[in-house]
């Protein structure tokens, strides 16, 4: 069931627990934020060597219209406290985002405002697996 969500809600599909995030804002409304794996460690005699961490995790933001019902399965999935599966994916090309176990990370800050009002929810996850895709069919346009 839609709740206001803007056209372009069918190009992701995120899924947390069970349940298929809708009502999306305009704008950047899903971001996946996921520590550096890989650092570079110089020594004072000019050598250096790349140091790799295991870290897997990430930060799941979900900005929603206020509108929206999932407001009201986020805020029974915190009063929970339980963690669930994440899942992101790109709806138009192959991105991945999959983690086993995540958890939201506070409630919603909330403002009435005269215009669209929207909830930002932050998952952190951990273990994700990763796959950053592209679009079949896209061309790639090196003027643009």
């Amino acid at each position: 069931m839609s709740s206001g969500a803007d056209a372009q809600v069918n190009r992701r599909t995120v899924i947390v627990g069970t349940h298929v995030v809708e009502g999306y804002a305009k704008g950047p409304a899903v971001q996946v934020v996921q520590p550096e794996r890989v650092s570079l460690q110089e020594g004072t005699d000019g050598h250096s060597m790349f140091k790799t961490n295991a870290y897997r995790s990430a930060v799941v933001t979900l900005v929603i219209l206020a509108s929206s019902e999932s407001n009201d399965v986020l805020s029974s999935i915190m009063i929970a406290g339980l963690p669930v599966p994440v899942q992101v994916k790109d709806g138009n090309g192959r991105t991945l985002i999959s983690s086993p176990r995540g958890k939201l990370t506070k409630f919603s800050d909330i403002a009435w405002t005269d215009g669209d009002e929207t909830n930002t929810w932050a998952l952190v996850c951990s273990d994700c697996t990763t796959f950053v895709g592209g679009m079949p069919g896209a061309t790639i346009n090196p003027d643009a």
